[in-house]
């Protein structure tokens, strides 16, 4: 016996996401995804490579004194980014443009040394929005559901610097053990100085058992299998402006390893990287009957 919630099927009262094997847009998700960057500079620390994760995207909005950057977003095929519902829905500046392709924002082109020889990244690449998608029971106050697609006017030119990222379509992916393992975050969100990041940079948050979550968090809202809680470690933890971003792991896929989206930052404590105090993320997996659902070609 099973009934259907909100987010998938519940078996013995233990919800379990939705099976998206058979959908009919399945195939409009790239094969050609997530791949992990084997023959570039990996840097240590929290630096990213150029082309260590193209799929990052920058969601730009409208300020009085000229366009901002204040969320992210993940390429998930070549028409649209998958970020947080909060960053599209209910926003104080108008959001007008997606950026992909960046990891320095002080430099164009982007530059780095490998081996004695320069190379460069092709140019950055301003969108123009189509639409936007928040899901349609997103809350706020509830802090839940924060998960929306934007649809592009046009198509992105996949380059060495802008690829899509794979979404947890198996059931494995799906259906990932977090316990003891870590994921990353990746944005270009406030740094442990206070100041916004120039550089696209990474971060390893270890996963938190959700009734640890659940204690941390009962004052503020209710967390549920919707959420994935990461981090809480002493400057170890998604920040300011990394919102609508990726958390992401190593997975098989076809085999093959490549990194596999599980989380979109949500929320988390309002100083960001405090002790005990973990990031908040949209689980992913929960959603991709939605996602699918409101992708077109």
């Amino acid at each position: 016996m099973f009934r259907i919630v909100n987010g998938g099927e519940v078996r013995n009262k233990k919800p379990i996401p939705p099976d998206v094997s058979s959908h009919k847009n399945l195939n409009l998700l790239p094969r050609d995804c997530g791949n992990i960057l084997t023959n570039g500079k990996i840097l240590n620390g929290n630096q990213t490579s150029q082309y260590e994760f193209p799929w990052q995207a920058l969601l730009s909005y409208r300020f009085r004194n000229g366009p901002q950057f204040q969320c992210g977003g993940t390429v998930i095929n070549d028409r649209y980014i998958l970020t947080a519902a909060h960053c599209i829905t209910g926003v104080k500046y108008p959001l007008i443009g997606v950026r992909v392709g960046e990891h320095n924002l002080l430099t164009k082109p982007d530059c780095e040394t490998i081996e004695n020889k320069i190379n460069c990244a092709p140019d950055i690449q301003d969108m123009i929005i189509e639409s936007v998608i928040p899901h349609p029971l997103y809350n706020r106050t509830a802090l839940i559901n924060d998960i929306g697609l934007i649809r592009l006017a046009s198509r992105m030119n996949f380059v060495e610097s802008v690829a899509p990222i794979c979404l947890p379509i198996s059931r494995e992916a799906a259906n990932y053990d977090f316990s003891g393992r870590k994921g990353i975050v990746t944005g270009f969100g406030t740094t442990e100085k206070g100041v916004k990041s120039m550089v696209l940079l990474k971060v390893y948050v270890p996963y938190v058992e959700q009734s640890v979550c659940k204690k941390v968090y009962e004052k503020r809202t209710r967390i549920t299998h919707l959420h994935l809680c990461a981090g809480g470690q002493n400057q170890q933890d998604s920040c300011g402006g990394d919102s609508g971003g990726p958390l992401q792991v190593a997975l098989d896929v076809d085999g093959e390893a490549k990194y596999v989206q599980q989380g979109i930052v949500s929320f988390g404590p309002r100083l960001c990287g405090s002790e005990g105090y973990p990031g908040v993320y949209t689980r992913v997996p929960y959603y991709m009957d939605w996602i699918l659902d409101n992708i077109s070609f």
